[in-house]
């Protein structure tokens, strides 16, 4: 039996991941990055400041300008490329647990209180937590606060 590279099982949600980020207009003054020196450090910072002022939908504005501005050719190589770079794996990854949780349900679970500011920041630094709670099933009732909610007191 021919062992099947992870990269391909994984593929087809990388690609559906890639292909749905919606283009959206995005000023200037809402990117606060260049794409050039775009790095983990400024990446945190932004999704600090997310957290502290409970404004994901503008933080997913800057993730979706990054990723459509980074995703490059759409292949194999390139997309291990991608994969492989910290910064754009961090970036998806939190694009993907906003878009499906919601960037208001966030805002009011951030906005709770301190706690649940510090379990989100080391959610969303974490790619690795990110990536294996993003492959769990959706919250039962379609209720990502009671998700959220559960996942920070486990």
């Amino acid at each position: 039996m021919k062992r099947i590279s992870s990269l391909l099982l994984t593929m087809p949600i990388i690609l559906g991941s890639i292909a749905t980020i919606p283009h959206t207009k995005v000023s200037a003054e809402t990117i606060s990055f260049n794409q050039e020196t775009f790095t983990l450090e400024t990446l945190n910072q932004q999704t600090d400041q997310a957290i502290t002022n409970g404004n994901f939908e503008a933080h997913l504005n800057n993730l979706t300008a990054y990723l459509n501005g980074n995703v490059g050719a759409m292949n194999e190589e390139n997309l291990k490329k991608k994969l492989a770079d910290p910064v754009f794996a961090a970036a998806l990854a939190q694009w993907q647990f906003i878009s499906q949780t919601g960037a208001a349900t966030m805002a009011t679970f951030a906005k709770k209180n301190a706690d649940h500011q510090k379990f989100l920041g080391w959610a969303m630094k974490n790619t690795d937590v990110m990536n294996t709670y993003l492959e769990g099933g959706s919250p039962t009732g379609k209720n990502p606060v009671n998700a959220l909610e559960i996942w920070n007191t486990i």
